[in-house]
C-alpha cells in the first residue's frame, strides 16, 4: 500500500512581502509585553510577529492602517543590485551602501498537513539572516551562500483559516567576502512536506566503486528520520535506474528511535555501465523507497555518475584511465542586471558558454554555488573544485561544510572539496589544526574525494601544504617549479591565477569613467600576471 502524496517539494517563491530598511523596535514600559515575549513565541510585536499587520495597501475603514510600505515581490530577489554606485563606498563590495531588510510570507497550511513533517529549505540568503515562523526564532544563519533547512512542524497551526507566517531579517551590512554580495533571499525557497518517517534532505548517498574491468559496486547509504513518539521499523528498497528502467535493487531494514535517525546501507552490482565523462556526461538515477507498517511512506531520488579519477603527481588528472588537461575558471555567482538573484536559465547559459569557449573546469569561488549551477556543471561535463565559505572549526562553519558535502557528494562533476582560500593561518599551526578538523568532517560524509585548500601565502614554507591531499596554489607563478620540488609526492594544481581585468570588445586604453578595461592581455602587477605568461608557465 502507498500513501497518496508522500513527499511534496513546493516552490514558494511567489507573493513575498518586502521592506527595505530596519524598524525601530520599541522597548516595553510594563511587565505584560516583556513577560509574554519571554516565552517560546518571542516576537510579539514588530515585523517578525505572527499577527503583525503587513498590509500596506488596505482600504479598510474599521481599523488602524499600516503605512510601513511593504511591497509585493517574487523570489529570487537581490535588493542591492539597483542601488546607485558611490565611489565613497567599499570598492570590492561593488561601491554600494549595504542595507538590511525584512521579508514576510503567509503560508497555506491546512488540516490535511497535520501529522506530516514540514520544513522550509532556503537555497541561500545574503548575507546573514534571522528566520522566524509564527514569531518563533528558528535559525540564525551566518553565511549568504549555504542552503538552510529548518523544521517548522511544531510551530505551525493546522487550519486553513489560521495565520502562519515566515519572517526573514536579512543583514547585508555584515560582509562575508571581498566581492559584490547582494542582499536578500537571493535563491529559491521550498516548502517540503513528508510523512513523519522519511529520508533526510540530501540523505541518500550513492557511491560507485569499480572492482574490475567491467564490474562496479554501487554503495548506498540512506539517512532515515522517525519524527514520531514511538520507535519504528522501516523497510528500505534501494533502486538503481537508467532513465526509467530499474537495473538493480536491494533491500534493508532499520530500527529508528523515537525522534531519531538511523542509517540503512545496501550494495548493488552493475556490469559495464556508461561512464560520466567531460565529453559524455551521462548520469544514472538512484532512489530509496521507505515503508513502515507495510505502507510506502516516502521516496527520495538523486542522480549520480560512474567514473574513475586520480590526481597523479607526474601525469596530472586522470579521468576514466586517460589524462585530461583541466582548463578551469574561478567563478563568482552573479549576473549584471539581477545581481545575486540569478535566474536558473542564466546559470545554465553561463555554464554552456564556458563550455563553448573551451573550459572544462570550474571552481566555486569562494563559497557553495546555487543548485542550478551545480546541475549545469554535472550536465555539461565539468571538473569542479567545490569550496566552502569559512575556514574555521566553529560549530556553524562545520555545519555549513557538512550541508555542502551532503548536497553535492553524489555529483559526478565534483572531484575535490576545498576548505579554504588564501587564509593567513595557512602559514601556522592554527591553520594546520583547522585543516585537520575540517578534513575529518568531510571524510565522515564522503571519503571518495581529496580535501584541498588554495594557498597563496609562502607556499614553499606553508605547514598546511604538508597535511593536504592536494596542494592548490594561487598565483606565485615564479616559484611553481620550486614548489613541485619540495612536495614531490603530493599532487599540485593551480587553483587561481591571472586576475587580469579586461572588458570584452574594448580595444582601447582603460577608461575608469566608463568602467572599462582594455581587452588586451596585460600584467596587473608582479603578482597578477597576464594570461599568456601564465599559460607559458603551465606549459
Amino acid at each position: 500500500m502507498r500513501l497518496k502524496y508522500m513527499r511534496e517539494k513546493i516552490c514558494i517563491d511567489d507573493n513575498w512581502l518586502f521592506h527595505l530598511g530596519d524598524f525601530e523596535k520599541q522597548a516595553p514600559k510594563y511587565k505584560g509585553p516583556v513577560y509574554i515575549s519571554s516565552k517560546s513565541e518571542t516576537q510579539k510585536w514588530g515585523p517578525a510577529a505572527r499577527f503583525y499587520d503587513d498590509n500596506s495597501d488596505s482600504y479598510a475603514d474599521d481599523r488602524v492602517l499600516n503605512c510601513d510600505g511593504w511591497e509585493n515581490i517574487h523570489l529570487p530577489h537581490d535588493y542591492m543590485i539597483n542601488r546607485t554606485p558611490d565611489k565613497g563606498c567599499n570598492n570590492t563590495r561593488g561601491y554600494v551602501k549595504y542595507e538590511n531588510a525584512w521579508y514576510r510570507k503567509h503560508l497555506n497550511i491546512t488540516g490535511e498537513d497535520e501529522g506530516k513533517r514540514i520544513t522550509l529549505l532556503f537555497d541561500g540568503i545574503a548575507t546573514q539572516s534571522d528566520i522566524y515562523v509564527n514569531g518563533h526564532i528558528m535559525k540564525h544563519n551566518y553565511c549568504g551562500y549555504n542552503p538552510i533547512e529548518i523544521d517548522i512542524t511544531d510551530v505551525l497551526e493546522y487550519d486553513e483559516a489560521a495565520v502562519n507566517v515566515v519572517a526573514v531579517y536579512t543583514n547585508a551590512e555584515v560582509h562575508n567576502g571581498w566581492w559584490y554580495e547582494g542582499g536578500g533571499i537571493c535563491r529559491h525557497v521550498w516548502l517540503q512536506k513528508t510523512e513523519p518517517i522519511c529520508a533526510e534532505t540530501y540523505g541518500l548517498y550513492v557511491l560507485p566503486e569499480k572492482i574490475s574491468e567491467t564490474e562496479w559496486n554501487v554503495l548506498f547509504t540512506a539517512s532515515v528520520l522517525n519524527e514520531t513518539e514511538n520507535q519504528k521499523t522501516a523497510d528500505l528498497t534501494f533502486r538503481l535506474l537508467d532513465g526509467e528502467t530499474v537495473i538493480g535493487q536491494a533491500t534493508e531494514t532499520v530500527n529508528i528511535n523515537s525522534y531519531g535517525k538511523a542509517e540503512g546501507k545496501a550494495k548493488i552490482s552493475v556490469k559495464a555501465p556508461r561512464l560520466w565523462d567531460v565529453c559524455d556526461p551521462y548520469m544514472y538515477s538512484a532512489d530509496v523507497i521507505i515503508s513502515a507498517d507495510g505502507i510506502e511512506c516516502d521516496k527520495y531520488k538523486t542522480k549520480f555518475g560512474f567514473r574513475t579519477f586520480k590526481f597523479d603527481c607526474d601525469k596530472g588528472f586522470i579521468l576514466n584511465g586517460r589524462r585530461v588537461q583541466i582548463n578551469g575558471v574561478c567563478c563568482h555567482e552573479g549576473f549584471g542586471i539581477t545581481g545575486r538573484a540569478v535566474p536558473d536559465s542564466i546559470q545554465r547559459y553561463q555554464i554552456k558558454l564556458m563550455k563553448e569557449m573551451g573550459a572544462n573546469g570550474y571552481r566555486t569561488s569562494h563559497y557553495p554555488h546555487d543548485k542550478a549551477t551545480m546541475d549545469a556543471l554535472d550536465e555539461n561535463g565539468f571538473i569542479v573544485m567545490n569550496e566552502t565559505r569559512f575556514f574555521n572549526s566553529d560549530e556553524d562553519s562545520i555545519e555549513q561544510l557538512e550541508m555542502l558535502i551532503k548536497r553535492d557528494r553524489n555529483r559526478p562533476s565534483v572531484f575535490m572539496w576545498s576548505i579554504g582560500n588564501e587564509e593567513p593561518t595557512h602559514k601556522n599551526n592554527v591553520g594546520v589544526r583547522i585543516t585537520k578538523r575540517l578534513a575529518a568532517a568531510v571524510k565522515r560524509l564522503d571519503g571518495s574525494r581529496p580535501v584541498t585548500s588554495a594557498i597563496d601565502a609562502d607556499p614553499l614554507n606553508c605547514p598546511v601544504a604538508l597535511c593536504s591531499e592536494l596542494i592548490g596554489i594561487n598565483y606565485n607563478l615564479q616559484i611553481w617549479d620550486k614548489i613541485k620540488e619540495k612536495y614531490p609526492d603530493t599532487p599540485i594544481y593551480i587553483s587561481e591565477c591571472c586576475a587580469t581585468g579586461t572588458t570584452r570588445g574594448w580595444y582601447y586604453p582603460d577608461n575608469p569613467e566608463l568602467g572599462r578595461f582594455s581587452a588586451f592581455d596585460k600584467d596587473t602587477n608582479q603578482w597578477f600576471l597576464g594570461r599568456e605568461k601564465t599559460m607559458a608557465a603551465i606549459a
